[in-house]
């Protein structure tokens, strides 16, 4: 029983870090992305090309298949 009890007294603690990560990694994200906008965005017609495969291989393709039954 007293093992429950000091995991549960933990999880606020674990939550606050959550978030202090997740504030840590938003601001990280803003300042890299205004540093170097130049940068990512040049990448962004290359981002799509390699999306179209991705989405081919992520995609099922079940529903095209329930389609041509039609």
């Amino acid at each position: 029983m007293l093992s429950h009890q000091g995991h549960d007294a933990h999880r606020p603690f674990r939550a606050q870090i959550r978030i202090a990560i997740l504030v840590f990694s938003l601001i990280a994200a803003v300042l890299l992305l205004s540093e170097h906008r130049v940068h990512a965005l040049s990448l962004l017609p290359y981002l799509l090309l390699i999306a179209c495969p991705l989405l081919h291989l992520l995609h099922r393709h079940g529903s095209h298949r329930d389609k041509a039954r039609d």
